[in-house]
């Protein structure tokens, strides 16, 4: 989100939301499962802020579906070769898995290889970020879901604030997706919350 304030001048911030991208991908999975199941979590590094605000809104998410249990949260470190270690791992245990929930495509991507490997078709997989291969693999019905997050869309955002605190109200936004409403309402870039 942005926020502006005419009094203090500009102070803007414009980036992911980060307990919202984990909230709508592990209801993508709790819905797709019919709110029954065994979830495996795949989260990137400890003490990440990303990773913080995306296990919480998985956390929400699955309290929101009783008959959705998480059986196993592994840490992938935002990587397809650390995620499918930890599938092999718990393939290897006997773990029933009927879903995967994760915090990034490359994980998501790497769990879904070692089914592969082991043999086992994909489960209802969804994540976060939107890279090409991501959006590939849903486009082949191979995974479930992954939501966008653009750094170039959103460091284009930030330009079109400051910009338009330079240059005044005649500032048009270079960014499209200010008319299709992926940043929120341009408002003359005067709004006091912008969401990406």
């Amino acid at each position: 989100c942005a926020q502006t304030s005419a009094e203090e001048g500009l102070h803007a911030f414009i980036g992911p939301d980060d307990f919202q991208a984990g909230y709508l991908t592990a209801v993508a999975v709790a819905e797709k499962l019919n709110g029954r199941g065994n979830v495996v979590i795949l989260r990137g590094p400890s003490g990440q802020g990303a990773t913080q605000l995306r296990n919480a809104g998985i956390a929400k998410a699955l309290g929101d579906y009783p008959g959705i249990r998480e059986i196993r949260s592994e840490a992938g470190d935002w990587s397809g070769g650390r995620a499918m270690q930890a599938m092999q791992q718990l393939l290897g245990r006997n773990f029933s898995i009927d879903g995967i929930i994760a915090q990034n495509d490359e994980m998501a991507l790497g769990a879904l290889q070692e089914l592969r490997l082991s043999g086992m078709a994909p489960v209802p997989t969804a994540s976060i970020d939107g890279i090409s291969a991501a959006v590939q693999a849903v486009q082949d019905g191979e995974l479930l879901q992954t939501l966008r997050q653009d750094s170039a869309i959103q460091a284009q955002g930030a330009l079109d604030l400051v910009m338009r605190n330079v240059i005044g109200p005649e500032y048009m936004p270079e960014c499209a997706e200010w008319e299709n409403g992926l940043l929120g309402q341009w408002e003359e870039g005067t709004g006091n919350r912008l969401i990406v």
